[in-house]
């Protein structure tokens, strides 16, 4: 037995070595049928190789001094070193240990080489990263961070190369799921996790083709129709506004220009890259309604459901070294970041801002001789050409080479090759692509020793637009939004502006002290939410779009502190309880609505009005074993439907209802309230308009219910809509249901959009889970180990080995474990060590 891993006590003798020996085994077939079901039967020893050593001592060249990783059960490295380089290091060596086949996969993603593995399939991925410019832009700015994040970033990627390189061909093939031949992976370099933070920073954004659609949009039922529709308006602003004749239908002929109503490279793109979409809401407690006297944070991932998933905890420690390095929380695999955590003195969680990062312009072009010149003010310049070849895996092992032309105006690329249809030249400006920080701040939070620290730890801080929620020990509670955003002297309403007036072109940052920022101590309630609410406050407020901050969840967390707080001062296990207790229900003047609009004489059928008796007997819950909760989802998609495509051309319906942050949902209901209560003439809430839709609506949901669910009214319930089910993160595909692999068979999860602790779906599909909150931390300022974490499916992406799917039961059941942060409860609760030893 180890001597070091007998001190601990745990299960970590022979007993545990021979188990994981026997799992490891376990890592089997399956895994590669689900990830790309190509891999061929001799990949099995590869396959078995790759399972990471857990226990023992390795001795490596690149490490400065002793460094121990220390797995609990739930397989969260505990990392101690006397260097903060050999602790980055370590998590660097940890991250590829357990998650090395998603670190490449995103690598791929980001620089736009996905295609080489996956086959054609995934050139709609490259041509966008391609055309973005990531991994150009990524090894540009690599160039000049400074020294302190260098020397970070240099010591995470020799801790991934150092696993990297004892890992041979065919188990890198194994862990991408290559379909044959050799699968060459260069080094990770500090560019890599640059390109991934960039990545991310496009992906958390407003989607690229949304301008298109909000300009199709407008063109179709004018400012005042779309207005609703648009970031916003959410479905409340100007709901009721007459914008044309009611009643009138939409143009069955697409616009000259419009996108082709079938998905092309943008529709595609978006698809694949969904499991790196990060979706955060965060809310922190003050010090005066906490139980122990100190500030208490908590934060919920609501992540696309894949394995693994996106998220990662960790803990760093470092003795010896100045500043110290102690922090632990939720990393991403491949970037040395922790987006939500604590340290002896602050804990913060980084949320996406929903600001609108990118810019679409309409550009002014003419031909002089062999090249292209672009209008900007009352001058021409010249259009640059770049020109790259994408590599794509064909039948055989062979690649076929795809070339790509990206034209570039002063505002970015022109992206009319990824729209595949004739529309005026359109080029696209985002904060990834300017100069500036965006992996120093972030890093720099693990140093921060208290929230006024921190904030100023962000003021250089460039991409992505965040707001970061934060409690510092001494009691100062509060968010700060930070990132680099445009002083706009004219905003576009998120449309594409002209491209030759200089008014909408991005110059100058909005000052850092300008942007909106909340202190606790300046709120009556005493606590703050950063969900989905308005962040509109400070000076700069009025140069800043927003997008898709409804409050819809917001209100519902807000209400519940409210009640926490109302019954007794607020504990770090309540705070826990309601991330996955809280449950969403309807308004009953939704209901309301509906009767009030039928009463006006429609004739139902005798299906509609048993649809219409199950509402009014459901009690507003979206709970599994609810058929009011079914009858009323599928009533609302089909009505959704509807509404919108009595104005609007369905193709153009599809792309507006497919783009990230849209929830019909509370469009609709506002138009049915609206009608209901003011019934004005010529607007979405024209009562002639919506409410001959409503009894068609519930008889097709009695139509679909029977075909979807069969006769038996037992299984009409919305446990039997609403599945969880996760898909392999390489080669993920949200548009394909082939490859769906469920955990625990039909298990059914509660919820809709909008909900805490629940999981939204996508409309344009069957009702299944589009996004659920995979992560949860609940953290208490006040001692070392007050916090709490739930993590599924888990830690590992090696299928067979515990920590493949162990968080999945306790997260589904509600049951959040303690993340220990003492020395004292990490060893005792220390399952596998594993020394790190220089040499080698």
């Amino acid at each position: 037995m180890d001597t070091n891993t007998s001190q601990t006590g745990k299960r970590s003798g022979p007993w545990a070595r021979r188990r994981a020996r026997w799992l490891a085994a376990g890592f089997v077939f399956v895994l590669l049928l689900s990830w790309q079901g190509t891999a061929p039967f001799e990949s099995w020893n590869a396959v078995r190789r790759m399972a990471p050593k857990l226990e023992g001592t390795i001795r490596l060249s690149e490490l400065g001094s002793e460094t121990s990783i220390r797995r609990d059960a739930r397989g969260v490295p505990h990392i101690a070193s006397s260097k903060n380089a050999d602790s980055w290091f370590a998590l660097g060596f940890a991250h590829a240990q357990d998650r090395l086949g998603q670190m490449l996969w995103m690598r791929r993603l980001a620089r736009g080489t996905s295609a080489e593995i996956a086959g054609r399939d995934f050139l709609p991925v490259d041509r966008v990263v391609r055309t973005l410019g990531i991994g150009k832009l990524a090894d540009e700015e690599a160039a000049s961070i400074d020294v302190a994040t260098a020397r970070a970033l240099f010591a995470y990627a020799a801790g991934v190369n150092a696993r990297l390189s004892r890992v041979d061909a065919d188990g890198l093939r194994a862990v991408l799921g290559a379909p044959g031949g050799a699968t060459e992976e260069l080094p990770w370099t500090p560019a890599d996790s640059i390109a991934l933070i960039k990545l991310l920073n496009f992906t958390m954004g407003p989607s690229l083709e949304a301008g298109l659609v909000f300009e199709d949009l407008v063109e179709t039922v004018g400012g005042v129709g779309a207005r609703p529709l648009l970031p916003t308006g959410v479905g409340v602003k100007g709901i009721g506004l007459a914008f044309g004749v009611p009643g009138g239908v939409p143009e069955k002929s697409l616009r000259k220009g419009a996108v082709d109503p079938n998905p092309g490279v943008l529709s595609r793109a978006r698809a694949r890259l969904s499991g790196t979409v990060l979706r955060v809401g965060a809310w922190v407690i003050s010090p005066e309604d906490s139980q122990s006297g100190s500030p208490l944070l908590a934060a919920e991932f609501n992540l696309t459901p894949t394995v693994p998933g996106l998220v990662y905890e960790a803990h760093l420690q470092t003795r010896g070294e100045d500043p110290v390095l102690d922090v632990m929380g939720a990393t991403i695999p491949g970037l040395p970041v922790f987006w939500t955590g604590r340290n002896a003195d602050v804990a913060w969680a980084l949320t996406p801002s929903r600001v609108n990062t990118l810019q679409l312009y309409n550009e002014t072009l003419r031909e002089v001789g062999e090249h292209r010149e672009y209008r900007s003010g009352s001058r021409w310049a010249r259009v640059s050409v770049r020109e790259e070849v994408i590599r794509v895996r064909a039948l055989g092992g062979d690649f076929d080479e795809v070339p790509l032309v990206v034209e570039s105006t002063g505002h970015g690329p022109i992206i009319n090759g990824l729209v595949e249809q004739e529309r005026d030249p359109v080029a696209l400006e985002w904060t990834g692509a300017g100069r500036g920080d965006g992996l120093r701040s972030l890093m720099g939070l693990v140093h921060a020793r208290s929230a006024e620290d921190l904030v100023a730890r962000l003021a250089d801080h460039r991409e992505p637009a965040l707001a970061v929620a934060y409690a510092g020990r001494e009691g100062a509670v509060g968010w700060q939004l930070a990132g680099w955003l445009p002083q706009l002297a004219l905003g576009s309403a998120h449309l594409p502006a002209p491209g030759r007036q200089r008014a909408f072109d991005w110059n100058d940052p909005l000052r850092y002290e300008s942007l909106p920022n909340s202190r606790v101590a300046e709120e009556p309630a005493r606590f703050v939410v950063v969900a989905d609410n308005s962040l509109a406050t400070g000076s700069a407020v009025r140069h800043i779009e927003w997008n898709w901050r409804n409050g819809t969840r917001s209100r519902r967390i807000e209400r519940a502190l409210t009640r926490l707080r109302g019954q007794d001062k607020i504990d770090l296990r309540g705070l826990a309880e309601m991330q996955t207790k809280l449950t969403l229900q309807l308004s009953p003047r939704v209901l309301q609505a509906i009767e009030a609009l039928l009463s006006r004489g429609s004739k139902l059928s005798p299906e509609a009005r048993e649809v219409l008796g199950m509402m009014r007997a459901w009690d507003g819950r979206f709970a599994p074993d609810r058929p009011g909760a079914a009858v009323y989802r599928v009533f609302v998609q089909d009505l959704t439907r509807k509404l919108l495509e009595s104005k609007i051309e369905p193709s153009l319906v599809d792309r507006y209802l497919a783009l990230e942050w849209v929830e019909p949902r509370v469009f609709v209901e506002a138009a049915l309230f609206d009608a209901a209560t003011v019934g004005r003439a010529g607007g979405w809430g024209d009562p002639e308009l919506i409410a001959p839709l409503l009894g068609p609506s519930l008889h097709q949901a009695w139509v679909s219910l029977s075909y979807q669910r069969g006769p038996s009214r037992k299984r009409w319930n919305w446990g039997g809509l609403h599945h969880l089910s996760f898909q392999a993160f390489v080669g993920f595909d949200a548009s394909s249901r082939e490859k769906l692999w469920r955990f625990g068979g039909d298990d059914a999860y509660p919820g809709q959009g909008g909900g805490v602790g629940m999981a939204d779906y996508d409309v344009t599909r069957p009702y299944g889970a589009r996004s659920a909150s995979l992560y949860r931390i609940a953290v208490d300022l006040a001692e070392d180990d007050r916090i709490l974490t739930s993590l599924a499916p888990g830690q590992s992406e090696h299928a067979g080995l515990a920590h493949y799917r162990d968080g999945l039961r306790p997260w589904l059941n509600g049951h959040p474990r303690l993340f220990a942060r003492s020395s004292f409860l990490v060893e005792e609760n220390t399952v596998d060590l594993l020394r790190l030893e220089p040499g080698g």
